[in-house]
């Protein structure tokens, strides 16, 4: 199976999503996508790349999202906000960006 970096936004668990079946005349395609995991939990921000035809393809596109040093940038904003929700949301995403470096 395809590994996914954490969400680049909420620092979330990301999946791969296996959509419907798409017939490019007498072809039929798998449609795969990869996002944030939990929506139903409200852990995430539920954010989701458009459909590719591999999995692969669909994992490669999800990890490329945000570089970390994007993410690093965000987490020390979020850090000089000096709001307790700022703040929780940037320790998860450290943590998140902690666990990628794996």
């Amino acid at each position: 199976m395809d590994e996914l970096k954490p969400c680049p936004f909420c620092g979330g668990e990301a999946e791969l999503i296996r959509g419907g079946d798409l017939q490019l005349g007498s072809t039929v395609h798998e449609q795969w996508s990869a996002g944030c995991k939990g929506v139903e939990d409200g852990d995430c921000c539920g954010v989701h790349e458009p459909s590719y035809f591999t999995s692969s393809f669909a994992a490669a596109a999800w990890n490329r999202r945000t570089p970390e040093n994007a993410i690093r940038e965000v987490i020390a904003d979020m850090r000089m906000a000096k709001s307790p929700y700022c703040q929780a949301w940037a320790d998860k995403l450290a943590r998140a960006l902690q666990g990628s470096a794996k």
